[in-house]
C-alpha cells in the first residue's frame, strides 16, 4: 500500500513539474509575441506564425504528459487491487477524496493545457 502511494505521489509530482514548466514557457512565448506586435521588435512577420505554433505544440504536449500520468495512476490502482482481491477498493485505491472531488481536482491540470492552446489558435488563426 505504502509502495502505490509512493508511486502516486511521484507521478502527481511529475504533473506539478510539467504543468510549472509548461507555465513559465508559455510566458515568456506570450512576452516575445507582445514584443513583436508592439513594434518593439522588428524581427520577419514569420515570427507570428512560429511562436503560436510553439506555444500551441508546448501545450498539447504537456497535455499529452499529464494524462499519460492519470493513466499511469490509474494503471497502478488497478494493478495493486487485483494483487488484493480481497479487500475493499475504497482501501486499496482511495488517499485521497473520490468521486466528483477527484475529478474536479484534475480539472486544473487539464485545463490549463487546453486554455493556453485554445489561446495560441486563436492568435494563429486571427
Amino acid at each position: 500500500m505504502a509502495e502505490l502511494k509512493d508511486r502516486i505521489v511521484h507521478e502527481e509530482e511529475l504533473i506539478h513539474r510539467r504543468l510549472g514548466w509548461m507555465l513559465a514557457f508559455q510566458g515568456f512565448l506570450f512576452a516575445s509575441y507582445s514584443k513583436v506586435f508592439s513594434g518593439s521588435l522588428t524581427l520577419d512577420a514569420q515570427l507570428a506564425i512560429v511562436l503560436p505554433a510553439v506555444g500551441l505544440a508546448s501545450a498539447l504536449l504537456t497535455l499529452s504528459g499529464i494524462a499519460g500520468a492519470y493513466i499511469s495512476i490509474g494503471a497502478e490502482r488497478n494493478k495493486q487491487q487485483a494483487q488484493q482481491p480481497s479487500a475493499p477498493a475504497s482501501q486499496v485505491t482511495d488517499f485521497g477524496a473520490g468521486g466528483w472531488a477527484k475529478y474536479l481536482g484534475r480539472l486544473n491540470a487539464f485545463g490549463l493545457p487546453v486554455i493556453l492552446s485554445s489561446a495560441w489558435l486563436y492568435l494563429l488563426w486571427f
